[in-house]
């Protein structure tokens, strides 16, 4: 999935052209988590595309609109369940793009993956740590003003660095 992922934030990196063909393969734009940076809205629709099994509808509306495309016409539907060919590197990218995007609740489930291999329960413990103080303070920083406020919204900042820290050192 994410040999197509990054396929398809080549042939359409903007917003609008990426809701226009997640529409058209029968995924309404009120279910998809909209980013800034295409890969991370890619992966967003991809997602979705894969949970309610539209993934061949995607590449067919790909397809329309660029029948020339020999990667396209030769994409394999059934690498839709495929997940383990995934470089551990693109994930740990992705990751940093989904943190930097704010859409944390989507991180978790890649660092699971990520830690599964390496069957480490202390530093998926760690992660787990980061993740919430850095979103606690997320919190805070929105619940209060003043100096409060500037004062969590530093420890975010902090908490965020670290986590993508802990990222990249896995």
């Amino acid at each position: 999935m994410a040999d197509l992922q990054h396929h398809l934030a080549g042939l359409f990196p903007l917003k609008e052209e990426i809701l226009h063909i997640a529409a058209k393969a029968g995924l309404p734009p009120s279910t998809l988590t909209v980013a800034d940076k295409g890969i991370v809205f890619w992966y967003n629709v991809i997602e979705e595309a894969r949970r309610k099994h539209r993934i061949p509808a995607l590449v067919d509306e790909a397809r329309r609109l660029y029948p020339e495309d020999a990667w396209l016409a030769a994409f394999d539907s059934s690498l839709e369940e495929e997940t383990n060919g995934v470089a551990p590197d693109m994930i740990k990218a992705l990751c940093i793009d989904l943190i930097e995007e704010g859409q944390y609740g989507q991180v978790w489930p890649l660092l699971e993956q990520l830690t599964a291999p390496a069957a480490n329960p202390d530093l998926e413990e760690q992660l787990l740590q980061s993740m919430a103080q850095m979103q606690r303070h997320l919190q805070d920083s929105l619940d209060y003003t003043g100096r409060r406020q500037a004062r969590a919204q530093r420890f975010a900042v902090r908490g965020r660095a670290d986590l993508i820290a802990r990222i990249e050192a896995l």
